[in-house]
């Protein structure tokens, strides 16, 4: 039914990161060659490689915004996702960086293949700067903070966990951290590896069950998207909320007590996908940062909210690169630096991975929480 609907509008194409930044992919040439495939009666084949490019699958960041320009409801993410799903099991024309991803994850439980131990150290450094809580069995908490692995691990990000922790910790607030943690599993799931997802679920499950808690807090979109809306295909639902979403609250209630607001020059917000259109949280963000800067100097992106750019980190691409026209996040980088912003703030540890990169030295890239911490 996609692949007939298709009405050959282009406003997929027109709005698709890949495509913009010079990749092969096309969503809207996808979904017409597959009517064709149909059409054709072509059901004994693979389609890809003999009829779909494989760099055209790969292309994508899963950023939905060809799903959200669909007039037609066509949701071209879900058909790229099975397509690699295809090439991923069958273990044909498969980037070596995603068999490697996959692997990272199998062994050591993360994408990058990081020493275990280095999360270890990190806890240990938490729990002496900031009196951390490691989670145990038997206790109950408010919330168990999943750091995920770009914050567990990623010297960029680690930021992240000390401001957030130090805003809760502060405000009283029952927040313990979990002496080991997995991937979550939202790269494999992305790059097709269904099978090593389906055991990483598992693994979870298994892990969480152990402690008690209200809420699960995560400061990473698409962990938080993974949690609440893919783990219950598996048989685990979870209650899971985003720190921005919690922080908001926690400010309009009172809990927390801002004391001062910060001049960070004129400020601007990059929607993360995986938050903002994929689970429209769109407002929290935004009252945080008013509520941390003088309002005058917040500006809009040009592409934002629901309409907004990809950072180019989504669909597992923080991990592997499409070595085809500009990078993602350059094109990105490029709409905030005519913004004329001093800082980027972000909601997402990808985000300020992809556009750290690519900001010049006169442009700060923040997440929510450490723009936060600096105001109570």
């Amino acid at each position: 039914m996609d692949y007939d609907a298709c009405i050959k509008c282009a406003r997929c194409t027109e709005n698709c990161p890949a495509t913009e930044s010079g990749k092969l992919l096309s969503p809207m040439d996808l979904i017409l060659s597959l009517r064709m495939i149909m059409d054709s009666n072509v059901f004994e084949e693979d389609l890809s490689p003999k009829y779909i490019n494989p760099e055209i699958v790969w292309s994508c960041v899963t950023c939905g915004a060809c799903v959200y320009q669909c007039p037609m409801l066509i949701h071209h993410v879900e058909t790229i996702l099975d397509l690699r799903r295809g090439l991923f099991n069958k273990g044909i024309d498969t980037p070596e960086d995603i068999v490697r991803l996959s692997y990272n994850v199998m062994r050591y439980g993360n994408p990058l293949a990081y020493n275990p131990a280095e999360r270890d150290e990190f806890i240990r450094e938490l729990v002496n700067e900031l009196g951390v809580e490691i989670a145990e069995e038997g206790k109950e908490y408010d919330y168990i903070y999943w750091m995920g692995c770009n914050t567990s691990y990623d010297p960029a990000d680690k930021t992240i966990a000390k401001a957030l922790l130090k805003i809760l910790i502060n405000a009283g607030i029952k927040v313990a951290v979990l002496p080991m943690e997995n991937c979550c599993g939202e790269p494999v799931r992305r790059i097709g590896d269904e099978l090593l997802f389906k055991e990483v679920v598992n693994m979870n499950k298994e892990l969480l069950s152990k402690y008690k808690f209200k809420k699960l807090i995560v400061n990473c979109p698409h962990g938080y998207n993974v949690f609440k809306h893919e783990y219950p295909l598996y048989g685990f639902k979870i209650d899971v909320v985003h720190h921005s979403q919690l922080l908001a609250e926690l400010i309009k209630n009172g809990t927390i007590k801002l004391s001062k607001k910060v001049d960070l020059g004129r400020v601007t917000y990059h929607d993360p996908c995986y938050l903002g259109r994929w689970n429209g949280i769109f407002e929290e963000p935004r009252y945080i940062i008013k509520m941390c800067i003088d309002r005058e100097k917040f500006v809009e992106l040009r592409r934002s909210r629901e309409k907004s750019f990809c950072c180019g980190g989504g669909g597992g691409q923080l991990y592997y690169d499409i070595r085809r026209g500009e990078r993602i996040a350059k094109v990105r980088m490029n709409e905030i630096i005519s913004s004329n912003v001093n800082t980027v703030v972000v909601a997402c540890p990808m985000c300020k991975i992809m556009l750290r990169s690519e900001a010049p030295d006169d442009i700060n890239v923040i997440d929510i929480s450490e723009l936060l911490v600096e105001c109570i």
